[in-house]
C-alpha cells in the first residue's frame, strides 16, 4: 500500500515522522548555521512511497554562536571549550623576534 499522511508528520495516523539531524550540542538542532527538518517514513511503516514522491524539507538559518566558527591555523579548542588557544605543536613557527610579544603576523 502507498503510504499516507505526509502533510501531518508526527501524528498517530500518518506513516511518516520528521527528523532534524543534530550533533547533539545544542537544543535548538542547528548544524553549520542551519536547521533542517526532514520528512521521512517511520521505520514501523509497511508502506511505499510513490516514484515521484517529493519528501518536504523545511530549512531554516539559526543564529551565530561561538561554537559555529573554527580556530585559526596553529589554534585549537579544548572538548567543551569555545576559546581558541595557541596549539604550540610546531605547526605554526613563532618568529625569533616575536618571543617577548603576545601577537605576530604568519599566513598559512
Amino acid at each position: 500500500p502507498l503510504c499516507i499522511g505526509v502533510w501531518a508528520a508526527d501524528s498517530v495516523s500518518s506513516d511518516y515522522e520528521t527528523w532534524n539531524p543534530s550533533d547533539g550540542k545544542s537544543s535548538d538542532k542547528c548544524m553549520l548555521g542551519r536547521q533542517v527538518t526532514y520528512t521521512r517514513r517511520k521505520q514501523t511503516s509497511e508502506c511505499f512511497n510513490g516514484e515521484k514522491f517529493e519528501r518536504p524539507v523545511s530549512r531554516k538559518n539559526c543564529e551565530c554562536t561561538q561554537e559555529d566558527f573554527e580556530c585559526d591555523v596553529g589554534f585549537t579548542r579544548e572538548i567543551g571549550s569555545v576559546e581558541c588557544k595557541f596549539a604550540d605543536d610546531g605547526t605554526l613557527q613563532v618568529p625569533s623576534s616575536c618571543k617577548n610579544s603576545n601577537y605576530f603576523t604568519a599566513s598559512a
